[in-house]
């Protein structure tokens, strides 16, 4: 690696651990979602996760035009792509790691959850030029992406401040459907195994 991208590394390392999650957030918080100024559905099958003090969301999260990306994700080859026309990141979850289109490498890894792929929402935003927010007000907790040109964290708080209550009731009541057993918060699972490719007929 060059000296400039480990300088930019160690910057972007530093930047993290002023992102990372308190000590003392639960395990059961509620995170919403939002992609600029609009607040995502909110689902225990789409909802970020916090793992090893950092948020992750599922990889389709950047699969939008709002955010001018796209993602993939490969169960079969347990790898996720997401780019932007320009850049591409790879995640290898057999690996734990992440790298570019130009082979650079990331302590970065993508997680197994609710079936899918969650990756780290900081890194990712980060690599495409993207805004990361995370938003705790009045006991609400909102992880925000954003271009530019886009609402202040503040004014999109207030706007969206109805449609929180609303989202939650209707959480809390289709988790209450579900029975005692499921929590509705999802929670980190083995990756599945990789698929065995199938032999080639001679």
């Amino acid at each position: 690696m060059s000296k400039k991208r480990w300088i930019v590394f160690c910057l972007l390392a530093v930047l993290s651990l002023g992102l990372m999650i308190p000590s003392a957030m639960a395990e059961d918080t509620v995170f919403f979602t939002a992609v600029n100024n609009t607040l995502l559905e909110l689902t225990a099958e789409t909802m970020p996760v916090t793992h090893n003090s950092f948020i992750y969301v599922p990889c389709s999260v950047f699969n939008t035009k709002a955010l001018n990306t796209w993602s993939y994700y490969s169960r079969g080859s347990q790898t996720v792509l997401i780019s932007d026309g320009s850049r591409e990141l790879y995640f290898d979850m057999g690996a734990g790691d992440s790298y570019d289109r130009e082979g650079s490498r990331y302590n970065y890894a993508a997680i197994y959850v609710n079936d899918t792929a969650y990756v780290p929402a900081f890194f990712v935003a980060d690599f495409f030029g993207l805004t990361y927010s995370y938003i705790r007000r009045e006991g609400w907790n909102i992880i925000r992406i954003t271009t530019g040109g886009m609402l202040s964290d503040e004014d999109f708080f207030s706007a969206a401040a109805p449609l929180l209550e609303t989202r939650m009731n209707q959480y809390m009541g289709a988790q209450e459907s579900l029975g005692p057993e499921p929590t509705g918060v999802p929670t980190q699972q083995p990756l599945p195994p990789a698929a065995t490719p199938s032999p080639t007929p001679t």
